[in-house]
């Protein structure tokens, strides 16, 4: 009974109750990598507009123009005037964020070339990027604003944005053992307190 009390009744506990943390990759895709169609079709000839994939809602917007994704050429933004209308100019720029709080990992860009930049903007940073995937990790709060485009160079198109979307959950081949062992606990205890009542 003491071995319980002290030993595995505590080990019990920690079982039911802890929750390990995982994490789900979920990816976003334009243009001609685009699989579903769930993000051109959201967003494609409109200013602004969000998509959710896997339970994850994005929201984005242009500074200027409209969004424009094609299967074939890729997405950008349909600026006025001389303008890449499915890739990101100079002047063009997505605004984007998540419903929930997610660690960015990877842009995928097209037709990226040896000569351009891009940009991530997000709080008081700004991370300049010169290759294709671009592969970080940059943790967001849930809404929190990201500024995306083209610094230098020609222009290039967007095919995917992939995040790391955390998760919690108990594990499953835990709790069934906590539970049996906080059940023999409360019976023991139970013997006990009754030996005590009838002695």
């Amino acid at each position: 009974m003491k071995l319980f009390r002290k030993i595995l009744l505590p080990m019990a506990v920690v079982a039911a109750l802890t929750a390990t943390s995982q994490a789900t990759l979920i990816t976003f895709t334009f243009g001609n990598n685009t699989t579903g169609g769930e993000s051109q079709a959201a967003l494609d000839d409109h200013a602004s507009g969000s998509v959710t994939v896997g339970g994850l809602m994005l929201t984005a917007a242009t500074n200027t123009g409209t969004f424009n994704s094609t299967m074939t050429a890729g997405f950008g933004i349909n600026n006025t005037g001389s303008d890449n209308t499915t890739e990101f100019d100079m002047t063009d720029v997505m605004i984007f964020s998540f419903d929930e709080a997610v660690t960015l990992t990877m842009i995928n860009l097209n037709v990226f070339g040896a000569s351009d930049s891009g940009f991530i903007t997000y709080g008081a940073s700004t991370v300049h990027f010169t290759d294709d995937p671009f592969v970080t990790s940059i943790s967001l709060a849930a809404n929190e604003t990201v500024m995306f485009g083209n610094d230098s160079g020609s222009s290039f198109s967007l095919q995917s944005i992939t995040v790391d979307l955390p998760t919690a959950q108990v594990p499953d081949n835990a709790r069934p053992a906590a539970c049996l062992l906080l059940g023999v606990g409360f019976l023991l205890g139970g013997e006990r307190f009754l030996r005590r009542k009838t002695a």
